[in-house]
């Protein structure tokens, strides 16, 4: 599987994310705070250093990522917490642990 991280603008954004893959057991996704401002720079140093190769992302920190990588964006268009609760619908529905 890809190595997937997840980039908010804010500590609130990222606990509930955090949350939210804990619950669903999904630790090894790793949470990054992040500014558009500073996407081009210490957001792709990163994205390099941990060899991320899909990021996820909404708004304006999904669309800087976008004019500097090549690499997949994900753009959250939900709340972190409504992305979870539709992965846990899904994961019932399936009765799969790890549903790809």
């Amino acid at each position: 599987m890809a190595k997937c991280a997840i980039f908010v603008t804010t500590q609130q954004r990222a606990d509930t994310a955090e949350a939210v893959l804990l619950e669903l057991g999904e630790d090894n996704i790793p949470v990054y705070i992040t500014h558009p401002l500073r996407v081009g720079g210490e957001a792709m140093g990163i994205v390099r250093s941990e060899g991320i190769q899909v990021i996820i992302a909404r708004g304006a920190v999904a669309t800087e990522f976008r004019k500097c990588t090549s690499l997949p964006v994900v753009d959250i268009v939900l709340t972190i917490q409504e992305l979870g609760m539709l992965i846990l619908e899904a994961k019932s529905k399936l009765s799969m642990n790890h549903p790809t």
